[in-house]
């Protein structure tokens, strides 16, 4: 296996671990609307572009509900600046946590 197919094993690997990672914090707080900015406190050791790119999956598989802090309107994470945007686990989120649907991308 060549050195490039092996940095993509890990990074994929990676980003399953991530998006479980960030699942499992919105369970902490599942009531609640959650900045996505302390996420990134929440996860020192995971780069701000993986924390977005899971975010974005998250919310895009609807795991997640994005809205933007000011206005309360709902966001898209790739229309905003992530400093303005805060996040929900949605009924959907909570039956994958809940293992009652399955995602191969999100490492529980």
């Amino acid at each position: 296996m060549d050195q490039k197919k092996q940095i993509q094993l890990i990074e994929n690997g990676n980003f399953k671990d991530n998006n479980g990672s960030i699942m499992r914090i919105f369970n902490m707080i599942a009531h609640k609307y959650f900045k996505i900015k302390d996420i990134m406190y929440a996860l020192p050791f995971v780069s701000e572009k993986d924390v977005i790119k899971s975010m974005d999956y998250l919310c895009d598989e609807g795991y997640l509900k994005c809205r933007t802090i000011l206005t309360k309107e709902p966001a898209a994470i790739s229309d905003y600046s992530y400093d303005d945007l805060e996040a929900k686990l949605t009924a959907k989120g909570t039956r994958l946590l809940e293992c009652a649907i399955d995602d191969p991308l999100v490492h529980l």
